[in-house]
């Protein structure tokens, strides 16, 4: 009991005897379970911050609600934040990216907690007015919960690699950072946001610095951010092939699940995949790049085979031929 009562939540203060199965259950984590209730053990919980955004990952982990008593111990030690390092940061998002069933559980805790202040592009959703034909959802922040939800109920996301997971979860999340800049009120009432797709993207990567995000999560957030607005209720073969290079690192697979994502995250609307995205698949698909870019089918070895010198020259060549064939000449 003296070592339970230094975990920070009760049903991780659980212990199985080996020999006889029986479950020693000191502080109530059985019926906290039952209850679906996250509830801290005891005042040490405040020994190390950190323990609010493992609250923030097992809200959204086993669909859990906080204990008010916990919202508040939370909100007590805000101030501490500033002690907690990058790596420490990244591995409480990185597993809450990876593991959610539902993430929003874990974005309202830190809003309820006001440890949404440490994160200022996700506090900045709060109250941004949306068009309510398009979102009758509620403001931004309720959004991008929503879009979280979407995308973690999603079997294609379910199955993917750990760090394709992490990549779109974070891309579904900082997707409208962009909103708080580009939301403006029209003189004829209607609410627009044009361009935030572009401010969005210094603003997801601020945020993913903060959480020490590597490269390479980056880069793939970034690009999806940034082309989570694209629409093409016709898209030529050009076009999709032009697109699949512009979305590098990420694919065209991914930018249709955020796309997807972020259609069903308007309830109560129904979720219904557009055919924009439909196409999108079907064309990535047909031409064999929805997984990958297109690649150069002419390179410089086969113009060293012919007797060419590497130069300039070759490399205008070689750019042209690749233009030629992403336009399917």
């Amino acid at each position: 009991k003296e070592a339970a009562i230094r975990r920070d939540f009760t049903i991780n203060a659980l212990y199985l005897d080996p020999r006889t199965g029986r479950v020693v259950d000191h502080f109530g984590g059985i019926d906290d379970l039952k209850a679906g209730v996250l509830r801290h053990i005891s005042e040490a919980f405040k020994e190390d911050p950190l323990r609010v955004l493992r609250g923030m990952r097992f809200l959204s982990r086993f669909d859990l609600t906080a204990h008010p008593g916990t919202v508040q111990v939370c909100q007590s030690i805000k101030g501490t934040f500033p002690e907690l390092s990058k790596s420490r940061l990244w591995g409480e998002w990185s597993r809450w990216a990876e593991q959610v069933i539902k993430p929003s559980n874990g974005l309202r805790f830190l809003r309820d907690t006001e440890w949404i202040e440490h994160f200022p592009e996700i506090n900045a959703l709060v109250g941004v007015q949306q068009e309510k034909e398009h979102h009758p959802e509620g403001d931004a922040f309720i959004h991008t919960g929503h879009v979280c939800d979407a995308l973690a109920e999603m079997q294609e996301w379910q199955q993917s690699p750990v760090e394709r997971r992490i990549a779109l979860m974070f891309a579904a999340l900082t997707h409208d950072f962009g909103k708080p800049q580009a939301t403006e009120v029209q003189p004829d009432g209607r609410i627009t946001s044009y361009g935030h797709d572009d401010l969005g993207v210094p603003l997801a990567e601020r945020f993913l610095n903060r959480i020490d995000a590597p490269n390479q999560i980056r880069e793939v957030v970034s690009s999806l951010v940034r082309h989570h607005m694209v629409r093409n209720p016709h898209p030529s073969d050009k076009w999709v092939r032009r697109m699949a290079l512009k979305v590098v690192p990420a694919t065209l697979q991914d930018l249709a699940v955020i796309l997807t994502a972020d259609q069903f995250g308007r309830p109560p609307k129904p979720r219904i995949v557009t055919p924009e995205v439909l196409k999108l698949r079907e064309a990535a698909a047909n031409l064999k790049i929805d997984k990958e870019a297109p690649k150069p089918v002419l390179l410089g070895r086969h113009l060293l085979d012919r007797g060419m010198t590497p130069g300039p020259e070759m490399g205008k060549i070689l750019k042209s031929a690749f233009e030629a064939q992403i336009n399917g000449e």
